[in-house]
């Protein structure tokens, strides 16, 4: 497989879950950690030879709900009774609109003010208590 033969440390579906904080994630297809610099310049340049977009990305994310903020004591607390607690997990896709290659100066200013504000994509949420939903478009 042309992959290992360029980066011959390279592993093959390695559970994301023991890299992460809250030990969520899938397996990674192929997971490779750059030791050196000459290791992270030549996994750069074999994803540039990808067939996917540079602009295009998966995001995950995390989310709850029925968390309660710090409180001073010097204000009233209302608390339901029974409060909905739950955690939420999302997969969204995520557009980096500053790797698309445009030679105009006026798109690449175009491109880079939208990119500081994040387009709403199709987003889908998994959560214990509500199961798989899907979102049109998710803020």
């Amino acid at each position: 497989m042309e992959i290992t033969r360029e980066l011959p440390s390279v592993k093959e579906n390695i559970p994301l879950a023991q890299y992460t904080t809250f030990k969520i994630g899938g397996k990674a297809r192929y997971f490779f950690v750059a030791k050196t610099k000459e290791d992270l310049i030549k996994a750069v340049s074999f994803a540039k030879k990808s067939k996917i977009p540079k602009w295009l990305n998966l995001a995950l994310g995390y989310g709850a709900e029925g968390l309660i903020g710090e409180n001073d004591g010097k204000n009233l607390v209302i608390f339901p009774i029974k409060p909905e607690k739950y955690r939420q997990f999302y997969l969204s896709l995520d557009l980096d609109l500053t790797k698309i290659d445009a030679k105009s100066h006026f798109l690449k200013t175009i491109f880079s003010l939208l990119n500081t504000v994040k387009i709403p994509a199709p987003t889908i949420e998994y959560s214990p208590q509500r199961g798989f939903q899907f979102h049109a478009l998710y803020f």
